[in-house]
């Protein structure tokens, strides 16, 4: 930490072959959804609203993902649930 340093000590391997790691970031009410954050298969998108109105179409999208990705596991960077309790 003092160096800022990442150290990667051996590869990341998901225990599971069919995972889609999932991060939420809402208002601080936990009210609206700006940004979605997937990783899947090593390829890292970002669904993000720049105003309240677009926050519908990234929901939406995150559906899509979802109906694309059908035997795919949801796996939380979060470790109390809180994405998963997020209203969608």
């Amino acid at each position: 930490m003092l160096e800022q340093e990442i150290i990667q000590i051996a590869p990341f391997e998901s225990p599971q072959p069919n995972a889609m790691f999932i991060d939420i970031e809402t208002d601080l009410r936990c009210e609206r959804v700006w940004l979605i954050g997937l990783l899947i298969d090593d390829e890292c998108i970002q669904l993000y609203a720049d105003t309240w109105d677009e926050e519908k179409t990234i929901l939406l999208q995150f559906l899509r993902m979802l109906q694309r990705y059908p035997t795919y596991d949801l796996v939380s960077y979060s470790g109390t649930n809180f994405d998963y309790r997020i209203p969608l």
